[in-house]
């Protein structure tokens, strides 16, 4: 089974505006890009997952269908089910998904990074440094 924590008041912490099994596969989706489940790692039983969120098990069985259609996990009949290791990068056109969502399928985290640039006179030791 998987390292991390379950944590406790999972359900409150479940997306709102979203129908129950999406909001669950949200929560079990940010578990796995937050890599504290991570690939190979088992996920919790149904039956501990419904409890967790405090959702029916019906809920957590599309929440987890639909994340092993994305490609998030992987489901091993009468073993468990498992969080998929990286895929090769791949789609096109035909699929229709955000750019962020896309990265986070192909096990990398998105995000920006901003560089603050502006002018300014150099230091002596700066232009001593790029003087040759």
């Amino acid at each position: 089974m998987a390292s991390g924590t379950l944590g406790e008041n999972s359900a409150s912490a479940l997306p709102a505006r979203l129908p129950l099994p999406r909001q669950v596969a949200s929560a079990i989706r940010s578990r796995i890009i937050s890599r504290e489940w991570e690939p190979g790692d088992q996920i919790p039983p149904e039956d501990e997952l419904a409890k967790l969120f405090a959702v029916s098990r019906a809920t957590v069985r599309e929440a987890v269908s639909l994340l092993s259609v994305q490609g998030y996990l992987i489901k091993k009949r009468g073993i468990g089910t498992f969080v998929a290791g990286p895929q090769a990068i791949s789609g096109g056109l035909e699929s229709l998904i955000s750019i962020t969502e896309w990265i986070e399928r192909h096990g990398y985290q998105a995000g920006t990074s901003y560089i603050d640039m502006k002018a300014r006179v150099p230091t002596s030791n700066e232009r001593a440094l790029f003087q040759t």
